[in-house]
């Protein structure tokens, strides 16, 4: 038990936090760091946290999480996985999983996922993605890893499950992933940084909160590859001028709710389909 009462425990190199509101609707969350993320984010529903310790972007010992998550949905009329980036990944690999088990509505929320791990012609400049790559060609079990998750996020999706992906017009890359997963609900921002989650977690009309939000990131750089960019010179003034371009956009909370409720139909009004 964790000091905000979330009940926790360790499987395989999956570090799993459980919060039980005592409702009817699971938010699977698949953090893009070893650390959990969002958890300041009141969602209404019960919400399970998992990071992937061993960083492989949640393909390690897949098997034995998707039997974890398959015995814990059972008691749930809907499920949401929610991630970005790797975590993404990790939503809709699981989801996808999870959804050929079950009968119930299965449903994805992905911020710029990467989408293919294995023999992927698109160059991703993400740090994190080019060492999972490096450390592939010295282990042939991280490979074949690899190799399955990406033919199951790349394959037809069962009739119970829908993808629905947020990502920056203006990042190419992202843009060629997406267009990788069947059936997708594609939306854009008009922004070229990888980290579309963020006008969902900050009030991107508010110069303040973006700037903070954007130093915040910068003081992890450091230590998280997947922000040390930032590093770079200019990169910071880069990042607050994109993100300060992106119109005001509902919560995560409230983006999760129109998910859950069905109202997809109201994403439309917050950000552009996909042209």
């Amino acid at each position: 038990m964790t000091r905000d009462g979330a009940e926790r425990h360790v499987l395989s190199c999956y570090d799993i936090e459980f919060r039980r509101n005592h409702k009817n609707v699971l938010i699977i969350l698949f953090s893009h760091s070893p650390n959990h993320h969002f958890k300041s984010i009141k969602f209404s529903a019960d919400v399970l946290s998992i990071a992937d310790t061993a960083d492989t972007y949640f393909t390690r010992d897949a098997e034995i999480l998707s039997a974890h998550l398959l015995n814990l949905v059972s008691g749930y009329d809907q499920v949401i996985a929610i991630g970005g980036s790797k975590g993404g990944h990790g939503a809709v690999y699981h989801a996808m999983l999870l959804a050929r088990a079950i009968e119930k509505p299965v449903r994805v929320l992905a911020f710029s996922p990467v989408v293919v791990l294995h023999d992927n012609r698109n160059e991703l400049p993400y740090t994190s993605y080019q060492r999972l790559m490096e450390e592939a060609q010295a282990s042939e079990q991280l490979a074949a890893d690899l190799r399955v998750a990406t033919g199951v996020v790349t394959s037809e999706p069962p009739r119970n499950l829908a993808v629905f992906c947020v990502l920056g017009s203006g990042n190419r890359f992202d843009c060629v992933e997406v267009l990788r997963i069947q059936g997708a609900h594609i939306f854009t921002l008009p922004m070229r940084h990888h980290e579309s989650i963020i006008p969902f977690l900050c009030d991107t009309s508010d110069p303040k909160a973006v700037t903070r939000t954007v130093l915040v990131l910068h003081d992890k750089a450091a230590e998280q590859a997947d922000v040390a960019h930032l590093l770079e010179e200019g990169a910071v003034d880069a990042m607050i001028a994109d993100l300060s371009g992106v119109p005001k956009q509902p919560g995560l909370d409230h983006l999760a709710g129109l998910i859950m409720t069905g109202n997809t139909g109201e994403i439309w009004l917050t950000s552009r389909p996909w042209q």
